[in-house]
């Protein structure tokens, strides 16, 4: 039995070298990113120097000097490929860029008993000593002691040349209280010290057109594993 998570979000994240001051919704539009209509809907937060923050809707774009991010909450996920992918390869093609993130999360309530049961065996208290004893959580309401966060890396037997890891973390959620928790894997792929990849968004384009797909329909298999071992 699959469980769907109530919240689940993918992020695109691309490192880099940005002008964020030139970025607006209207500058978006121009280059066919959105349409007009989208660009006079979007909500464009330019109260912080050097950050570009717009607010289309269903998806939100960031932009600094270093990093570009494009996240959305609304399937399907290849409207934000799309919107990247455009970006780097047809608006500002050649941009030095240095690594690539694909990255999804997922938010799902439990009881307070699964939570509390997570929590022991991906922390055992008893490695902790006498001290252990005491993160102990003795009703639903007093939800003070405990795990609080945790991740796993592979770093290793990756397929791709530039895939450098995957991360997967799990921690209490902020959206779902008291006792939900969120799921983020986040798939990198780096190519800094590469050569052939020394300055160009091509590489990033590259690698998000060729990876997408597989990047998200591993990382959800990695979240589906991971809850279905809570809920069974």
């Amino acid at each position: 039995m699959r469980h769907s998570p109530e919240i689940q979000e993918v992020s695109i994240v691309v490192i880099g070298s940005f002008s964020p001051e030139s970025i607006t919704p209207y500058w978006l539009a121009f280059h066919g990113l959105i349409s007009k209509e989208e660009a006079e809907e979007a909500t464009h937060a330019v109260n912080i120097p050097s950050v570009s923050q717009i607010d289309l809707g269903w998806g939100k774009f960031y932009v600094d000097p270093s990093r570009i991010q494009f996240r959305t909450s609304e399937s399907p996920w290849v409207r934000a490929q799309d919107f990247v992918l455009k970006l780097i390869s047809d608006v500002i093609p050649g941009t030095p860029s240095t690594a690539l993130g694909i990255n999804i999360s997922a938010h799902y309530p439990l009881t307070f008993k699964e939570k509390e049961a997570l929590g022991h065996r991906l922390a055992p208290r008893e490695p902790w000593g006498n001290w252990g004893k005491k993160l102990q959580n003795p009703d639903s309401e007093n939800q003070k002691n405990g795990l609080t966060t945790i991740t796993m890396r592979q770093g290793s037997d990756l397929e791709h040349k530039y895939n450098s890891y995957i991360d997967a973390n799990i921690s209490s959620s902020n959206l779902l209280k008291p006792n939900g928790i969120r799921i983020y894997v986040n798939d990198h792929y780096s190519y800094s010290d590469v050569p052939e990849a020394k300055a160009s968004s091509e590489v990033s384009a590259h690698i998000l057109e060729e990876q997408f797909d597989f990047s998200i329909n591993r990382s959800s298999m990695i979240i589906d594993e991971i809850i279905h071992g809570i809920k069974s």
